[in-house]
């Protein structure tokens, strides 16, 4: 229910297909989202406007693929302190 929130106040009236092709592209751009956030702000997206409100929109966007992060790996050191 947040995303569908800030959705309304980012397209400032009630959204529209472009306002919600629009939005995904915004949060990463400007709010620097994160690919898993981007993901389920998607998802939140196509339920809400797909499937609770049976409309048809035509979604321009492809989930991304997840960030790849190195993992943390302990010194040698570190790991005898512990």
């Amino acid at each position: 229910m947040r995303i569908n929130r800030d959705l309304f106040l980012f397209s400032g009236k009630r959204p529209k297909e472009k306002n919600i092709n629009e939005y995904p592209y915004y949060m990463v751009n400007q709010k620097k989202v994160a690919a898993s956030t981007l993901n389920i702000i998607i998802n939140a997206l196509e339920f809400c406007y797909g499937e609770a409100l049976k409309k048809n929109f035509i979604y321009e966007i492809k989930c991304p693929k997840k960030d790849k992060k190195l993992p943390i790996v302990l010194s040698r050191e570190e790991v005898k302190r512990y």
